[in-house]
């Protein structure tokens, strides 16, 4: 299997498994509790464990992608440091949302604080992961840029007034 393919096969899952721990910690400290919680906590950590591999193989990606005509070097330099970004705060998450686990199975009283700082450690995650995968998204599916659909509105709208 390609770079290219381990890479898209793997990318989706520190976004898709932040968001959806996200969610279960916010429903976990809202309903006190500490089971939503734990579970949280530990999709945080694989989720963590996977942006490594994710980003390992981007640069494999990047080697096959960069040939290919019509790829903006420069869309893939703005997606490896937007992908930094979310790899770091993603490990943040990971190691913060390791305390928790830790803090929550030995019962400790600053357990409900913890939680609260995996929400909002998060909360910023997540927005570095979908830039991430947004940019990453933009460098084969130029249908996603609004420069290119601005373009194309503007080109149609050119021609029908002639």
């Amino acid at each position: 299997m390609e770079p290219v393919h381990i890479h898209l096969l793997i990318n989706h899952i520190p976004i898709l498994g932040g968001i959806f721990a996200t969610a279960l910690i916010f429903f976990g400290i809202i309903l006190k509790n500490e089971t939503v919680k734990k579970v949280a906590y530990f999709t945080f950590i694989v989720s963590a464990l996977f942006v490594l591999p994710a980003n390992k193989s981007g640069e494999g990606a990047e080697e096959i992608v960069e040939k290919i005509a019509g790829v903006n070097e420069r869309m893939i330099e703005h997606h490896e440091e937007k992908a930094d970004f979310a790899m770091w705060s993603s490990i943040i998450t990971g190691i913060v949302s390791s305390m928790g686990l830790y803090l929550s199975y030995k019962n400790s009283k600053i357990s409900g604080v913890i939680s609260f700082v995996v929400f909002v450690v998060s909360l910023v995650s997540i927005y570095f992961l979908w830039g991430a995968g947004e940019s990453g998204g933009k460098i084969r599916h130029t249908e996603l840029s609004n420069t290119t659909i601005s373009s194309k509105q503007n080109e149609s709208h050119n021609h029908i007034e002639d």
